[in-house]
């Protein structure tokens, strides 16, 4: 597979892990989650609340939470590249404080439960995909979370950043035999 084939991939299969974990939805916090709707499908998640690119807070007018996920490649020595995956939580001011009725016990903001909840859902993965998936993504090496830190984007967002490393056999190595 080309270096680059793998953003795409990698991006797809977390934000489809993303939206198949219940949990994980009902953190967003959406306005339109319905917890009594045992169906509840997470397309609305999937749509308007994570984003492929690197989605401007400045350009949300809801009062709301969602995350972007970005691919990178660097080279790491000559027969190996190092995919790292970003993903940010951005949160409206008014929508960190997450519901004691519908999260009993948990005393976090709602980003720093989000961050929560995808560092024990990705890191330390050596694969990604469910059963269901016809094309599982095996990584060669360990997802690690290399850094997870917190930030205010702007007066009405505040965010979190989270980075994940593995390696990959880089495939212009591969291709010279």
């Amino acid at each position: 597979m080309a270096n680059s084939s793998y953003i795409t991939l990698l991006k797809r299969i977390v934000k489809s892990e993303i939206i198949n974990d219940g949990l994980i939805v009902k953190a967003f916090g959406s306005p339109n989650y319905d917890n009594t709707d045992l169906d509840f499908s997470a397309e609305d998640i999937s749509e308007n609340f994570i984003f492929t690119w690197n989605q401007n807070p400045t350009t949300i007018t809801e009062v709301i939470t969602f995350i972007t996920l970005q691919v990178h490649i660097n080279s790491y020595h000559e027969k190996w590249v190092k995919p790292t995956l970003e993903i940010w939580i951005y949160s409206h001011n008014g929508h960190m404080q997450i519901s004691a009725k519908d999260f009993p016990g948990i005393t976090a903001n709602r980003n720093d439960y989000l961050s929560q909840l995808l560092d024990d859902k990705f890191n330390g993965r050596t694969s990604l995909g469910n059963k269901d998936d016809t094309e599982k993504l095996n990584l060669m090496g360990e997802l690690r979370l290399v850094s997870n830190s917190e930030s205010v984007f702007n007066q009405n967002f505040v965010c979190r950043r989270m980075i994940f490393e593995t390696r990959d056999v880089n495939d212009s190595f591969c291709d010279r035999w």
